[in-house]
């Protein structure tokens, strides 16, 4: 389902693109990112919600409850990747560093 609708994502923004010359180079660079759609698993979404709510500051054990994780050692799989850019960002912070960039 989940590739099916990254197909159908790809179908409708590639209509939406009037055929002409100069939109040649939108189409190209809309298709690359789009076309990503289309490799999306369930298990990427899965991993995306965990990082999201370790990244918004949700207690790990909470954020177990709500992606089903019975054990803290696959949690922890999901949630390194947030933990190391939330450690980057105080990190960053203390530093006095632009957080933009």
């Amino acid at each position: 389902m989940i590739r099916q609708l990254g197909q159908m994502a790809i179908d409708v923004a590639l209509e939406q693109i009037p055929e002409q010359p100069e939109a040649s180079e939108v189409v190209n660079l809309l298709g690359w990112a789009i076309a990503a759609l289309a490799e999306i698993h369930p298990h990427q979404l899965r991993h995306t919600f965990a990082s999201n709510l370790v990244l918004g500051g949700m207690d790990a054990y909470l954020a177990m409850a709500l992606t089903r994780h019975r054990s803290m050692s696959v949690f922890k799989r999901y949630s390194n990747k947030a933990r190391e850019t939330q450690a980057e960002r105080t990190f960053r912070q203390m530093r006095g560093e632009s957080l933009d960039d």
